[in-house]
């Protein structure tokens, strides 16, 4: 039932290729999800269930290496990082996190968390081609991000991606769902994936492997080239995301 496939983080560490993300999620769906088979969670400090993610995690009673946990550097905290993982493991009751992220850039600070052993690995989020690329241009970069994350891999809730009757009409060809399509599309491009659900049996379904054929994949490329859309776009007074730089 559970996909079992991961990928090598510039780390050497593994990245399940499927996880759960947690935003608005309660107590019991995490738990429900590292009970079941799900080993990949994804929280954020902003989030602000750090500590129930913390708890289901705990009573699990699963090894704490056997779980990959990400969190995220909330931007209050740009020029006290430390400061950031130190608030982050309380609230989860843990010794440290799989996976750092930025939510948005202070990437200075960042680096030397690693040294640390707070944090296994350091990511950003939300980042385009153009800015990640600057990032790895600046002269104060001396890691490489191990992860540059995709969020909302079923479109959020702000356009009606899984009613586009192309992915309609694939989910039927495979008697899938339209989620799992786009999860299984994404996945075989090469990116760790973390549809949210609150619900246990859509949690199971998102989780259920199969492969998609090359052509229908390249279909699915070029439906979301020509349909982009920046689900996050906070008005900070400077245009960081230009319009052609999704």
């Amino acid at each position: 039932m559970a996909t079992g496939r991961y990928f090598t983080l510039n780390t050497g560490a593994h990245i399940p290729a499927l996880g759960l993300g947690t935003w608005r999620s309660p107590t019991k769906e995490v738990y429900a999800a590292v009970t079941t088979a799900l080993k990949h969670i994804d929280t954020a400090l902003i989030y602000g269930n750090e500590t129930p993610v913390g708890q289901a995690i705990r009573n699990s009673q699963i090894a704490r290496e056997q779980i990959f946990l990400t969190t995220k550097l909330w931007n209050t905290y740009h020029t006290k990082v430390p400061k950031g993982i130190e608030d982050s493991l309380k609230h989860l009751g843990l010794d440290y996190v799989d996976l750092y992220l930025m939510h948005w850039p202070t990437w200075a600070e960042m680096q030397k968390l690693v040294d640390t052993g707070l944090v296994k690995a350091i990511g950003v989020s939300n980042f385009s081609t153009k800015n990640l690329q600057r990032l790895l241009d600046a002269e104060s970069t001396k890691i490489v991000p191990a992860a540059n994350q995709a969020y909302s891999p079923l479109g959020s809730n702000t356009g009606p991606l899984q009613e586009e009757p192309a992915i309609k009409d694939m989910a039927a060809k495979y008697n899938k769902t339209a989620a799992q399509v786009l999860i299984s599309w994404a996945i075989q491009r090469g990116t760790s994936v973390i549809p949210k659900s609150v619900t246990p049996s859509r949690i199971e379904q998102n989780f259920e492997d199969f492969t998609l054929e090359d052509g229908d994949i390249e279909a699915l490329n070029r439906l979301c080239q020509k349909n982009t859309v920046r689900i996050v776009d906070p008005q900070w007074g400077v245009n960081v995301f230009n319009s052609d730089d999704n």
